[in-house]
């Protein structure tokens, strides 16, 4: 096994002392701008020597939090991530403020 790979048998102790320190040390957090003013979050992790880029979309009810340990391995093979949070998403905007936890999208235009 390579010294990179998670190990099933000890997944949360791996995540909590291998990966999310590696990924905090390589995260900056923006803010991007719709055209219509409102504000989605995006991540960008830095791989160590990056010769390629890869965009993780997440899927519906999804943050960016559920793609560390996929972020993770893409980092250590030399890809700059990044992750943008849907409207309605994780850190991003919401249409019913007074929901913050209720997943809502009014058109599919807006992803």
């Amino acid at each position: 096994m390579e010294d990179w790979m998670i190990r099933e048998s000890a997944f949360a102790e791996d995540m909590e002392q291998t990966v999310w320190p590696y990924l905090n040390a390589r995260k900056k957090e923006m803010r991007l701008k719709t055209k219509d003013g409102k504000l989605l979050a995006v991540y960008h992790y830095f791989a160590e020597n990056p010769e390629q880029v890869v965009v993780i979309s997440h899927g519906f009810t999804e943050t960016a939090y559920k793609y560390a340990e996929l972020t993770y391995y893409y980092l250590i093979h030399g890809f700059d991530v990044y992750i943008v949070e849907h409207c309605g998403h994780g850190k991003s905007y919401r249409l019913l403020e007074s929901e913050p936890c209720k997943v809502y999208v009014d058109t599919y235009q807006r992803y």
